[in-house]
């Protein structure tokens, strides 16, 4: 896609002009240009490549991608399977619980007497099916995207909790895009320096030795995403203004809370919408503590 700053034929030219050279000068280059997600800027005379959001799929696969190109080391086999297989392991197990759950349908539906063996098809559109959103669900906060097919909201109890769970782990699921990569070196940095207490040996990862400014870091990264998720859904659930936002009361209106600050604070952007930010009251809290989350 060709995007100027006003449209000018002159600049279009230019942009050939300089595509042509790139052509035959750097060939990989051009390559990549053609094939990839671009968007091409061309604002006063000068033009910028810049990568378009894509879909879950192609995040995720970014994701993979970026996990391969930075830790995998061909000479560590242990390393290797241990950064592939753990978060295959969880990505498989999510998309199956979820799926699970919602082809299982609703059991108050159940109760009810109504034939449900279609699944839990609320929220859902019927060209995607249970498995499709269930799919989309998982990778959509597996990695930081955000994109949503189906009303988490409407998902079954199990169902939703795999979203869930996939944001406040981190979105580390093969280092995410985003803040997923270092989210996912923070746990790599825990878990070798408690793997080294444990053999009482001096933590080391790919030849760096892990020394304690590297463990208080990862340390307080994850008691501050804690701090962030835990302490504005507990001040919300508490005050007039955070319970005003709920669309459902007892345990779902707590998932709602809970899910848009987890949300907020893994910088994901789906959410439980059946909670509203902007009460009849006019009360800007949620506006408030959810930026702040953000910013947390």
């Amino acid at each position: 896609m060709i995007e100027t700053d006003d449209g000018r034929p002159d600049d279009v030219a230019w942009l050939a002009a300089a595509l042509v050279v790139i052509r035959d000068t750097d060939p990989e280059t051009y390559r990549e240009i053609r094939s990839g997600p671009w968007q091409v800027h061309v604002v006063a005379g000068q033009a910028e490549l810049v990568a378009e959001s894509g879909p879950p799929g192609e995040t995720l696969a970014s994701a993979v991608t970026l996990c391969r190109d930075t830790f995998v080391s061909r000479s560590d086999v242990e390393n290797d399977a241990g950064l592939f297989g753990v978060p295959g392991t969880v990505f498989l197990a999510g998309v199956l619980v979820c799926w699970g759950a919602e082809a299982a349908g609703n059991p108050i539906v159940h109760k009810l007497g109504v034939d449900s063996t279609g699944g839990n098809m609320e929220g859902k559109e019927v060209r995607f099916g249970i498995f499709n959103s269930a799919l989309f669900a998982t990778v959509t906060t597996d990695a930081s995207c955000g994109a949503v097919n189906a009303m988490h909201d409407s998902f079954t109890p199990l169902g939703g909790f795999i979203p869930l769970f996939n944001i406040e782990l981190g979105e580390i699921i093969f280092g995410g895009v985003g803040a997923g990569l270092y989210g996912m070196i923070v746990y790599i940095v825990l878990a070798v320096f408690i793997a080294g207490l444990m053999v009482g040996r001096t933590p080391e990862y790919l030849g760096k030795k892990i020394e304690s400014y590297d463990v208080k870091v990862a340390a307080i990264a994850v008691l501050l995403m804690a701090f962030s998720i835990l302490g504005f859904s507990g001040w919300a659930v508490l005050t007039p203004w955070g319970q005003a936002g709920e669309n459902n009361s007892g345990p779902h209106g707590l998932t709602e809370i809970l899910y848009a600050f987890s949300s907020c604070t893994g910088n994901n952007g789906s959410a439980f919408a059946g909670l509203t930010g902007n009460p009849a009251n006019g009360d800007p809290h949620y506006n408030v503590t959810l930026a702040f989350a953000v910013l947390g």
